[in-house]
């Protein structure tokens, strides 16, 4: 499994660099802030997908997951009651979504066979960590901008519901 890890944008820019142009820009932030909300969104459904492929084993892999489900759902509630609060768009999201990276890389068809499920497993797990990484490093970077910028109501609630 190849998996794409930036650590900067092109070479040249990292995800700090990049955050801090969009808080500046409100309308960017709200977008980006709704493709946050969305990841997590739509994550709940590819866990439950991945769940459902399991059929019920591991049982210990199928509780750690539901309770990342639960988790992300948590996270999506979060993000969707403060763009609401904050007059945001919460519907789908321009442009594409980490989480398409995740969906690349699990093969649903490896859960079919026995001999193959092992594999799926690894490759899921594998999956979940890079997709977390990304999104932990991008809301990192996210945080520290907002801790930068001017300490406005607006700015604080973001910073507090992201951290």
């Amino acid at each position: 499994m190849t998996i794409a890890y930036p650590r900067k944008f092109q070479g040249s820019l990292s995800a700090r660099d990049i955050m801090g142009q969009v808080i500046h820009n409100r309308e960017i932030h709200m977008v980006t802030l709704n493709r946050y909300r969305f990841n997590e969104q739509r994550s709940c459904v590819d866990l439950t997908n991945v769940i459902e492929q399991l059929d019920g084993t591991p049982k210990d892999l199928i509780k750690d997951l539901s309770h990342h489900v639960a988790d992300e759902a948590r996270h999506a509630v979060w993000l969707t009651d403060l763009l609401v609060d904050l007059g945001a768009e919460v519907g789908t999201p321009p442009g594409a979504s980490y989480i398409d990276e995740f969906e690349r890389l699990i093969d649903d068809d490896q859960f079919a066979h026995e001999d193959q499920r092992e594999d799926a497993i690894i490759d899921m797990l594998a999956a979940v960590n890079v997709t977390e990484k990304r999104g932990c490093e991008v809301f990192s970077a996210h945080v520290y901008a907002l801790k930068r910028a001017p300490q406005t109501s607006e700015n604080v609630k973001l910073r507090e519901t992201i951290d």
